[in-house]
């Protein structure tokens, strides 16, 4: 357990500064916690050498990486790629400010983050994880101790952290698909319905943004697609039993406008609503 006055002391340990190497497959460079209570800001104009992971603990910073503007939250990671420049400050200044960071190079990096499954140069929420903060802690011991084999054994533990991050995010994933597949349950069950994606992201708590970026990860399609596929089965399934008019076809079908539903259905399908019928009487 992390005492509240070690919570609050930043800390740093380095092996090496701002450097590249190429030599070795896994190089920590340096290794910290930052713990600030006041306005600061941070600008990298053309970023650093290495990979530049940070795991936010507390607060929220206002961040700019690679020219794209983000909001980094408690629980958020986000592991910057060397020579991206990036810029950060608090979002409000009452707020304290807690981060692990840690610097690393090495030739076989990025074939070891994409190994992980943790992208570059975006954040990703996998939430707070008293485990990663307890690895963290170990990594710092590591670079106190300063044991003849330490820059072996800090890569290690590292490498290890990573893939503590990479099983937070898989696990992270999951609970949001959980919620992705009541949504999805609603589609089918009110497929007569209008449906918004607005609605639906609105049901799952998500933004319309993310709710579209998740479904589209589960499901292969963005949710105008999905639900556009399963009006479109449903109403093969009609039109084969033969018995509904056109009309009644489109409305169970979630569409009131018949001629727009002729329209879809054929782009779908290559054939008319009449002509799929024929075939089948």
């Amino acid at each position: 357990m992390i005492s509240e006055e070690r919570k609050n002391t930043p800390q740093s340990y380095y092996a090496e500064g701002d450097r590249e190497n190429t030599e070795e497959p896994f190089f920590v460079n340096c290794v910290g916690e930052v713990v600030i209570g006041k306005q600061f800001r941070t600008v990298s104009p053309r970023g650093r050498n290495d990979y530049y992971l940070m795991y936010m603990q507390s607060g929220r910073l206002d961040a700019k990486v690679g020219g794209r503007p983000l909001l980094l939250t408690p629980g958020v990671m986000i592991c910057i790629p060397p020579h991206t420049p990036y810029q950060y400050h608090n979002a409000e200044s009452t707020e304290k400010i807690r981060y692990y960071w840690i610097h690393f190079t090495g030739r076989d990096c990025g074939q070891i983050l994409a190994a992980c499954g943790l992208p570059v140069g975006q954040p990703i929420d996998i939430g707070l994880d008293y485990r990663i903060a307890h690895a963290m802690e170990e990594l710092f011991s590591e670079f106190r101790s300063r044991r003849e084999n330490f820059v072996f054994s800090a890569a290690l533990r590292v490498q290890y952290i990573l893939l503590q991050l990479a099983a937070r995010l898989d696990r992270a994933e999951g609970q949001e698909r959980e919620k992705l597949d009541r949504s999805i349950r609603y589609i089918h069950t009110h497929i007569a319905k209008p449906l918004s994606v607005k609605a639906l992201a609105e049901m799952e708590f998500f933004s319309p943004s993310r709710y579209r970026e998740l479904f589209r990860k589960t499901t292969g399609l963005s949710p105008v697609e999905y639900i556009t596929r399963q009006r479109i089965h449903l109403a093969c399934d009609l039109l084969e039993q033969g018995s509904p008019s056109l009309a009644r076809v489109a409305e169970l079908c979630g569409y009131g406008d018949r001629l727009y539903f002729q329209r879809v259905f054929k782009k779908q399908t290559g054939l008319t609503p009449g002509e799929y019928r024929a075939r089948y009487h």
